[in-house]
């Protein structure tokens, strides 16, 4: 199993045959000379077809070989799956905002706590000059009678 890419020749051999997806499907040897891996595209133009590409691709090696594992889709598969992706991506943002929303909300309602707490921490303290500040009055008042 070489790990050098030479000029590529045509992917016309393959190993024994694998069960992918169920199928028995003979997996394409690369222009390194190993079995490709089947990945999954994500882009607007093929999203979610399958293929086949070189396994030292995530080593920077990369034969660059490609070979589409699925058939090309009808127009009504593309739009299904262009509605699918875009409601997929509202629910994805719906929920990002719901989780900021609570972050926030939670944040407020420990902000809250906090100030609720010092306003009943101002307010004894105020209780407690006011009963010193009467008492003095109350003192001085009988004092001078």
């Amino acid at each position: 199993m070489a790990s050098q890419c030479n000029s590529p020749p045509s992917p016309s051999t393959a190993s024994s045959a694998t069960s992918i997806g169920g199928d028995s499907t003979k997996i394409p040897i690369c222009y390194c000379g190993v079995e490709s891996c089947l990945k999954t595209a994500y882009t607007e133009a093929n999203f979610g077809k399958r293929f086949f590409s070189c396994v030292n691709h995530k080593f920077g090696r990369s034969c660059r070989f490609f070979m589409w594992f699925d058939p090309p889709m009808c127009i009504h598969g593309r739009r299904v799956l262009s509605r699918i992706r875009e409601r997929h991506e509202r629910t994805r943002v719906e929920i990002e905002i719901e989780s900021h929303l609570k972050t926030k909300e939670d944040e407020y309602a420990k902000s809250i706590a906090t100030m609720e707490e010092e306003y009943g921490k101002h307010t004894a303290r105020m209780e407690e000059e006011y009963a010193k500040c009467s008492a003095m009055i109350e003192h001085n008042m009988h004092g001078y009678d």
